[in-house]
C-alpha cells in the first residue's frame, strides 16, 4: 500500500507556520518582566507572571513568579544554582502576607526536598527557544516563554505540599510552555521582604 505524503507535509508544514507566527507574536510583544503575562498551551485556565519584592524574594532574584490556576494562585521564588544546574523555582506562601507578622521575614517557604518532585526545574527561554541563564528581575525584558516541566507532575501528585491551603485537592495542568500573551498596564505593588 502506497503512502500519500503529500497531506501529511502539508499539515506539518501548516503547523511549523502556525508556531513561527506564534513566536513572532510574542518576539512583537514588548514587556517588562514585572509585568509579564502567561498563558500556558492558549488555555486561560492556567495563567503565570512575575511581582516584585520590596527587596529581595531570592538571592537570585528581586521578582517571585506566580502560577494562576483554576484552583488557586501558587507563589515561588527563583535559585540559580553554581556551573551547569540552571534555574529552579522555590515554592512560597503569598508573598503579601509575612509568615510571622515580620514583613522582613517574608513569605512562608516550603521545603522542595520533601517533595517527590525533587528540583523544580524552570527554563524562561527567547522567542527563538533559547534558554536564559539567569532568573528575570525587576525591569528585565520579559522571557518569551517560560518552562517548568515539573510542575504539573507536583500539581497532581501534591498540591497541598506547596500551599497554606491544606484542602488543596489535584490541580491538572497540561504540560507545555507558558508563553507570553499580555502585559500589565501597571507594575504589580510589591510584595514582602
Amino acid at each position: 500500500m502506497r503512502l500519500n505524503r503529500r497531506p501529511l507535509l502539508g499539515a506539518l508544514l501548516c503547523a511549523a507556520l502556525g508556531l513561527a507566527t506564534e513566536a513572532q507574536a510574542a518576539a512583537t510583544l514588548v514587556c517588562r518582566s514585572e509585568r509579564a503575562l502567561y498563558t500556558l498551551n492558549s488555555d486561560p485556565a492556567f495563567t503565570a507572571g512575575f511581582i516584585p519584592s520590596q527587596h529581595f524574594a531570592s538571592m537570585a532574584s528581586d521578582l517571585y513568579f506566580w502560577v494562576r490556576s483554576p484552583q488557586r494562585t501558587y507563589w515561588f521564588t527563583f535559585d540559580i544554582s553554581n556551573g551547569y544546574g540552571g534555574i529552579s523555582l522555590g515554592p512560597v506562601g503569598d508573598p503579601y502576607v509575612a509568615a510571622d507578622g515580620d514583613p522582613d521575614n517574608g513569605p512562608v517557604t516550603f521545603e522542595v526536598g520533601d517533595l517527590n518532585a525533587g528540583s523544580l526545574n524552570v527554563y524562561p527561554m527567547l522567542a527563538d527557544m533559547t534558554v536564559l541563564n539567569s532568573p528575570p528581575s525587576l525591569g528585565d525584558p520579559a522571557p518569551d516563554a517560560l518552562f517548568a516541566p515539573e510542575l504539573g507532575s507536583l500539581l497532581w501528585y501534591e498540591p497541598r505540599a506547596i500551599t497554606q491551603d491544606k484542602t488543596a485537592m489535584r490541580d491538572p495542568m497540561d504540560r507545555g510552555v507558558f508563553r507570553l500573551t499580555g502585559c500589565l498596564a501597571e507594575t504589580p505593588k510589591a510584595g514582602y521582604p
